[in-house]
């Protein structure tokens, strides 16, 4: 499994190869281009007052012709995009699994078995936790600050959620330089409100994410008494960040989360 995460962007650059490669479907998003207009007047009310409802003079028939699917909470323009890119993924990694004479170590054979790996559920079952037991006695193993540090930084190499949220982008005030930008993260609920709220619905929350940690460890072998144990600690060490984590409003002002360090000021 950790194999294959440090593979992604591999894989990834693979998928670009193959279609750029792919002269067939050069045609037919050339053809799909040409259908597409920048801006399409079909999609626009003409029986509602711009001045009066921009939003709705152009998207009303839009909207009205595209009722959200029953499976998804949201839907527009780039959802559609979405769903299209998903299929066109699908399409390719399918097309490479069943190419059985793909040369080893060629973007084919290394898309398709990597999807492969992914669809054979029977194998992921019987496995159980297995491919991440490495990892959890890795973090069994820390004993100090510093070890749990470095359990971020190898982490974090691996594409993997950690403690701290870091990426590397455009400064925010000097777009022609690239720097590395940090931002909180930590927590497994939304928002630091889930673990700091008293009202009844935030209980319910909280109680059912206790019930969800608990059957986590339970599934890797815990007994009861040792899962309750990491069930309180672990809320005990989110609840924690929570309180130190800025809320949805404090992130939205751009001025007060740009916090530009230098590395001596950073450590």
């Amino acid at each position: 499994m950790m194999k294959f995460l440090t593979k992604i962007p591999l894989l990834l650059a693979g998928i670009f190869i193959v279609v750029s490669c792919s002269e067939q479907q050069k045609v037919e998003e050339s053809e799909t281009q040409s259908k597409v207009k920048a801006i399409d007047t079909a999609n626009f009310n003409f029986e509602v007052d711009p001045g009066t409802n921009f939003f709705e003079y152009v998207n009303g028939n839009w909207i009205k012709n595209n009722p959200i699917p029953d499976e998804h909470s949201r839907w527009g323009a780039f959802s559609v995009l979405y769903e299209e890119n998903q299929d066109r993924l699908r399409n390719m990694f399918e097309d490479a699994a069943k190419k059985t004479d793909a040369e080893k170590g060629s973007i084919y054979q290394q898309m398709g078995d990597f999807y492969a790996s992914g669809m054979d559920t029977a194998r992921i079952e019987d496995l159980g936790y297995e491919p991440i037991k490495p990892m959890l006695d890795k973090i069994d193993a820390a004993k100090s600050v510093e070890d749990i540090q470095n359990i971020v930084f190898d982490f974090a190499s691996q594409g993997l959620g950690t403690v701290i949220g870091m990426y590397v982008g455009p400064d925010d005030k000097n777009s022609s330089m690239n720097i590395v930008n940090m931002y909180q993260t930590g927590l497994s609920l939304p928002d630091k409100s889930y673990y700091l709220d008293d009202d009844e619905r935030s209980k319910e929350i909280r109680a059912a994410y206790d019930k969800h940690i608990r059957e986590m460890f339970t599934l890797i072998g815990a007994s009861d008494k040792e899962a309750e144990t990491h069930v309180k600690n672990i809320m005990k060490i989110e609840t924690k960040i929570a309180d130190f984590s800025k809320s949805k409003v404090d992130l939205r002002d751009p001025q007060a989360n740009y916090n530009k360090l230098d590395k001596a000021e950073l450590k």
